[in-house]
């Protein structure tokens, strides 16, 4: 009885429903898209998250490319190391890759709100290290003083954040319709 109580009471069909309910998120999303306060957050979101893409090989292959271009730009217009062996150079980025993507990703599952809080200060300073324990013990780049080795890094970061920036910004953007 209380079946046919229910069935009077809704007349909308579950097709009908599902139809309402897309029309109502076709709207929301439009609205959404309107709202300059949200596309200022969305815009925030996307340049400080994490992945090049959401496929973890792309995301590995995209790193990968980047830092090879990066740390070859930086070297070649600052000067401030030199290479002692292509082979070796190559082979220190890959190495320097893969370790920081691990190290990343266990950070970011183990203390999320710490490299948020950070401001990047702690990324900065596990590239630094990195950087120091992968590059000098192998002697892919060799720096005069430690200071060039922190300027190296420091400009690599930055140079790094803003093109990942902008591919973050391709992916995304096809994905999520930025």
């Amino acid at each position: 009885m209380k079946n046919e109580e229910n069935d009077k009471k809704d007349p909308l069909t579950e097709e009908e429903k599902e139809q309402a309910r897309k029309k109502l998120e076709e709207e929301l999303y439009k609205a959404m898209e309107n709202d300059e306060t949200f596309q200022k957050r969305k815009r925030f979101a996307l340049m400080f998250s994490y992945g090049l893409s959401s496929n973890l090989l792309t995301h590995i292959l995209l790193s990968l490319v980047v830092n090879i271009v990066m740390f070859s730009v930086v070297i070649g217009i600052t000067q401030l190391g030199l290479i002692q062996d292509h082979f070796i150079y190559l082979l220190c980025i890959v190495l320097f890759t893969f370790v920081e993507i691990s190290i990343k990703i266990t950070l970011r599952k183990l203390v999320p709100a710490l490299l948020i809080r950070s401001l990047g200060i702690v990324d900065l300073v596990i590239e630094v290290l990195l950087f120091y324990s992968i590059f000098e013990l192998l002697e892919g780049i060799v720096f005069d003083h430690a200071y060039k080795l922190f300027i190296y890094v420091l400009l690599f970061s930055i140079l790094r954040f803003m093109v990942s920036y902008y591919i973050r910004k391709f992916f995304y953007s096809k994905k999520r319709g930025l």
